[in-house]
């Protein structure tokens, strides 16, 4: 983990709740910028995206079954 200061407006503590939550809302913008800015992506690196992101879905799913969450594959 790297901690480091931060400048107004961005300062302050969050706790773990806040975090996740931030988080999650900042990989939501992404996803965001991924599907309305069309010129972000090459259309010939897509395969290679596409299996980075199947990679980074592998690891997260055993997550949710710590969790309780068994159908997240779907």
């Amino acid at each position: 983990m790297v901690t480091r200061d931060t400048q107004d407006p961005l300062t302050g503590d969050l706790d773990g709740a806040e975090e996740r939550l931030f988080l999650l809302g900042h990989l939501f913008g992404h996803m965001v910028q991924w599907n309305v800015d069309l010129d972000a992506v090459a259309e010939a690196d897509l395969p290679a995206i596409i299996a980075y992101e199947r990679q980074a879905a592998a690891y997260a799913l055993p997550l949710f079954g710590e969790v309780d969450i068994t159908d997240a594959d779907k």
